[in-house]
Order: structure tokens, then C-alpha cells, then sequence
């Protein structure tokens, strides 16, 4: 049985492998590279699943989590050398959420099999586990989406118990910044530019899914809504989120078809998006996580 997966990542122009792009997606064994909803390109990929797509830059390399058998890894493919390589294998595990922080070459990922936040540096001579480092264990948390602050130097991630927690990129200053156990949080991202933090807000009680699409300040504790899913809206169905210099891009999957939307930053509030660009799929499109913002 045929199925087609959907991941999005915005990242910064590149020129090489395509002129010109500021939207990657992934669809099976494909990754597809769009400039203002025209396609401009398109490579594939070993895996067959690639989820959580991240660009690292510093490498010029998309990073991306392989699901198959059972066997995830993280993997990289090179837009250069055009070489794929697997860096990390964790048999019977569950990599949830993928984030790379250009200044320590430093990947970090969530496990939700180990209940963990784990690393893993690019950085040649570093004495890496096979298996990534351990960061934190988060015990009877399930970990899920994961975002990185380069400039104060901490990760920040969501979990089951509806919580957006922070910490050190050693681990410690571990703290809740926001959150409550009636509503969980997805697709959590960083905006470096404007020090602010987007995710979606989804009320797990509500019998009509409720949701929103929120922005935080990094000194805050109260969110500001940009968008919410009320009255038959079905704009915030996704955990997949990023941020560019001037929009935010996310993937909703309706009906026949994911379809990717786009928001200014400087939107008044419950402005609606733009859908730019549709992509039909066979049967269904699971669920993907959290993907990287550029400069």
C-alpha cells in the first residue's frame, strides 16, 4: 500500500543543487525545494520515512530522522558532495524531535522510548557515544518537539505532560517556561532574530479541538495568540513549524492533501494565512515534528 509523507523546513538560500529555494519538502525518498510555491528542484534521499528535516548550514547538509524497521537514525545528506551518511542508530527507539545549533555544531534530539534529550556534536575529534550523548533523562515526561537558542545557548522542548521545559546546553538551569497540563504544545520553534519563541497550542480536553498559534517572548510568561482553530477553521492541525525572516511556514494535513501555509511575523492578529502550495497524497500522511529555522 502506497502512502506519501509530508515534512516542510524553510532554510536560507542556496545555490547549487537547485538556483534558488527558501522551502525543502519531503515526500517519500524525495526532498523537493520550492522558491514562492514553484518548485525549483528535487534530490532523493536512502530512506524511505525521512522525518524531522533540519538545514545545517554550517555543512551545507540537510539533516533528517530515517524511521525505517524499526531502526531509527539520524542521517544527513550533503548538497554539495551530494554524499548521504547516518551518524546515529538507536534500535528500538523513537527520535521525536531533531535541532542543530550552528555555533557548538551541536545536533540534539528527544528519544521518546528513553524519556530523553540527547546530543551529538559534528565537530571533527569530539568523542561522540554511537548512540548519542545523554543530556537529560526526563523520567516520566515523554519528550516530543526540540528548538535550540544559539545566542543564550539553550534547547528548549515540549512534552506529554503539556509543558514547554528549557535547559543549558550542559543541562542544567532546568526549568518549565510555560505551560499546562490541559493543553499540549507542538512544533515548538525559535525565532532568533526577534528572540521569540512559536508553537501550537492545542487543547487535549476540548470537545471541539480547540487550538492556537502562539508566540512567546523569551523574558515572558503570557503568550500572544496570532491564530486559533475555532469555527470550523483548519488552519492548526500540525507539529510541523518553522520561521524564516519574514513568515512562518507550517504543514496541515486536510482531507485528500497536506497543505503548506504561510503567515507574515508582522501579522495583526488572527490574520488569515496563505496556503501556497498542496501536496496530494495516496492514502495518508503521518504525523512529522519539528524542523529548523534559518538565519
Amino acid at each position: 500500500m502506497l502512502k506519501a509523507q509530508c515534512v516542510v523546513v524553510v532554510v536560507t538560500l542556496y545555490v547549487g543543487v537547485v538556483h534558488s529555494w527558501d522551502i525543502a519538502i519531503s515526500i517519500k525518498d524525495q526532498l523537493q525545494f520550492y522558491t514562492d510555491g514553484t518548485k525549483t528542484g528535487s534530490i532523493n534521499l536512502i530512506s524511505q520515512n525521512p522525518t524531522s528535516l533540519v538545514y545545517d548550514e554550517v555543512h551545507n547538509m540537510m539533516l533528517y530522522v530515517d524511521k525505517q524497521n524499526n531502526n531509527d537514525a539520524i542521517c544527513g545528506y550533503d548538497l554539495s558532495s551530494k554524499d548521504n551518511n547516518c551518524f546515529i542508530k538507536r534500535n528500538g527507539r523513537d527520535i521525536q524531535g531533531l535541532a542543530f545549533d550552528p555555533v557548538t555544531e551541536i545536533i540534539f534530539f528527544t528519544d521518546a522510548n528513553e524519556r530523553s534529550i540527547n546530543w551529538f556534536s559534528l565537530k571533527p575529534g569530539c568523542n561522540n557515544n554511537v548512540y548519542g550523548n545523554l543530556l537529560i533523562k526526563t523520567n516520566s515526561k515523554v519528550p516530543a518537539n526540540i528548538a535550540v537558542d544559539s545566542c543564550g545557548g539553550y534547547v528548549y522542548w515540549t512534552h506529554n505532560d503539556g509543558y514547554i521545559e528549557r535547559a543549558r546546553f550542559n543541562g542544567s538551569d532546568r526549568k518549565v517556561k510555560y505551560g499546562n497540563s490541559s493543553w499540549k504544545q507542538f512544533g515548538i520553534v525559535i525565532d532568533p532574530q526577534t528572540q521569540k519563541i512559536y508553537y501550537f497550542d492545542v487543547c487535549v480536553s476540548c470537545s471541539d479541538s480547540q487550538g492556537f498559534l502562539n508566540r512567546l517572548k523569551f523574558n515572558e510568561t503570557s503568550e500572544t495568540i496570532l491564530l486559533n482553530n475555532f469555527r470550523g477553521s483548519n488552519y492548526i492541525r500540525s507539529k510541523v513549524l518553522t520561521v524564516s525572516k519574514d513568515y512562518l511556514y507550517w504543514k496541515n494535513s486536510t482531507g485528500s492533501y497536506d497543505a503548506i501555509w504561510r503567515l507574515s511575523k508582522k501579522a495583526a492578529q488572527y490574520v488569515e494565512p496563505t496556503e501556497i502550495n498542496k501536496i496530494y497524497r495516496y492514502l495518508w500522511v503521518e504525523r512529522s515534528y519539528k524542523p529548523f529555522w534559518p538565519n
